[in-house]
């Protein structure tokens, strides 16, 4: 039994090594750059904008897609029955501006999740060839309607999910927000997410989400997604089932997004989206949080256990295993512009996420998670 534990705790730091060579290889695909040749397009483009209770965000997303140098292109505005300015704010702001249009929604339909009720109501407005759903939170860069386009066309795919770079003020989002990148680009192959016809292998985004119409169409849109809180991902994955590429590529360049501005939105936020995201798969969501535990939360206690215990075979396990996580995030800190302490914090933040997705599990299994005041609730 010795004999064999001694093998096994050599396990986690190869594959941590295993993991730190595919965040090196999905980086060179995350941040690829493009020619971005053909001169102008013409392509007709409609961006969706599903705001409700966002203030303190609509103006400036909105006076973003002001400056857009791609000029076929509509903009519609979606009020989710809002019982804050949200509605007013927007009417000011796209005063003039024929390009904007503000809908204003009349409440949401039983059996739909919100976000999904609103986007499957205003897409049925939208004329464009091109869909680009963006949050109220996100900004995005003159030219990125452009180049997410061109970008969508080159790849001739289906969908193109662009990840914008997190703002990060305080202390707690500076601690938690990175590992929004950290999931995605030291977790799953891009290479096999954008070659294999699995569904299951791919990911997006829903900050920033450019789909050709007839993709959208032929997936069923929102309106096949009723009550899935991940819509992103759900999109993503009926994409691909239905023939078409998805495609995953940094924005960091083109769009930024401030999600949550406390601790308590990260927890909330955090809550309401991790169990989901396991597409409430009880065995696959408690298997993933004992892999990032044994990977990422416990290798300095498991040092620290070494050194008092005098095994040199576990401290050494656990140091190999140290290095992979400090080497993983610093490379994710320089690569995508996030701030260095949060390397330092990574073990704590892996604990606090642990315990978000233990507690998202029991919120949609009991009495439900709440989200901009409506209540989600899984059997």
């Amino acid at each position: 039994m010795t004999v064999f534990f001694n093998y096994l705790i050599w396990l986690v730091p190869v594959l941590g090594t295993c993991q730190l060579l595919l965040l090196l290889d999905n980086l060179s695909r995350f941040k690829r750059t493009y020619s971005l040749k053909g001169g102008k397009r013409s392509t007709t483009v409609s961006v969706m904008i599903p705001a409700r209770n966002e203030a303190a965000n609509i103006e400036s997303c909105i006076e973003s897609l002001k400056s857009q140098t791609y000029r076929n292109m509509e903009v519609l505005v979606f009020d989710d029955c809002s019982e804050d300015d949200t509605a007013a704010i927007a009417t000011r702001c796209i005063a003039l501006d024929q390009r904007f249009r503000l809908v204003s929604g009349q409440g949401k339909t039983e059996g739909f999740a919100g976000k999904n009720d609103a986007l499957r109501k205003v897409v049925r407005d939208a004329g464009g060839e091109i869909l680009i759903f963006i949050d109220a939170d996100t900004r995005l860069a003159p030219k990125a309607v452009e180049v997410a386009v061109a970008i969508l066309e080159e790849e001739k795919a289906g969908l193109l999910s662009l990840w914008p770079r997190q703002t990060m003020t305080s202390p707690e989002e500076k601690m938690m927000m990175p590992l929004l990148s950290f999931t995605l680009l030291a977790f799953l192959p891009l290479k096999f997410a954008e070659s294999s016809p699995l569904k299951e292998f791919t990911a997006a985004n829903g900050q920033f989400m450019i789909f050709s119409r007839s993709a959208y169409e032929k997936c069923g849109g929102h309106e096949a997604l009723k009550e899935e809180i991940m819509d992103d991902v759900r999109l993503a994955q009926r994409v691909k089932a239905c023939g078409e590429r998805v495609i995953i590529r940094d924005a960091g360049q083109l769009a930024t997004c401030r999600m949550y501005d406390s601790f308590e939105k990260i927890w909330q936020g955090f809550r309401k989206n991790l169990y989901p995201a396991f597409n409430n798969h009880f065995v696959l969501f408690i298997s993933s949080l004992f892999i990032l535990a044994i990977g990422h939360a416990l290798p300095m206690a498991a040092l620290l256990s070494g050194l008092a215990a005098g095994s040199s075979g576990l401290a050494l396990a656990a140091s190999w295993q140290i290095f992979n996580g400090l080497a993983i995030r610093v490379i994710l800190a320089f690569s995508l512009k996030q701030p260095l302490i949060s390397t330092l914090l990574h073990p704590l933040a892996i604990s606090i996420t642990i315990l978000m997705a233990l507690a998202s599990y029991r919120g949609y299994t009991g009495e439900g998670v709440v989200w901009k005041g409506r209540v989600y609730k899984r059997g």
